[in-house]
């Protein structure tokens, strides 16, 4: 698979984990395991990207050790890995944080 496969992947993945965490079907799921599921960006993503994984036909290391079901876990637990830690980092650098006074908030209350 070339770069710009990989990066279709990638962006594809996203916006599915993103579209799915604003579902509101998906969102408001009574189960805890699957709440918590949906709500977490890398839990979702592992499931997400190794679906998209044995879809596209894409694994990481297909030459060497390829393990039917296991490459394709393996792959999307990498990928989610990268692209979450690439999300910490991007709203860390360009999120607005907003400091409120306790005293202002409690009085309006």
């Amino acid at each position: 698979m070339s770069d710009v496969q990989l990066l279709l992947l990638a962006i594809a993945g996203r916006l599915t984990i993103y579209a799915l965490q604003k579902f509101p079907l998906v969102k408001d799921v009574k189960a805890k395991f699957f709440s918590e599921l949906v709500s977490c960006d890398f839990c979702l993503g592992v499931w997400v990207y190794s679906v998209l994984s044995g879809l596209t036909r894409w694994v990481l290391f297909y030459d060497m050790y390829y393990v039917p079901i296991c490459s394709e876990i393996i792959t999307g637990l990498a990928l989610s890995f990268v692209l979450h830690i690439f999300s910490i980092g991007w709203n860390s650098r360009f999120s607005t944080i907003i400091i409120e006074d306790n005293d202002a908030v409690q009085k309006s209350a």
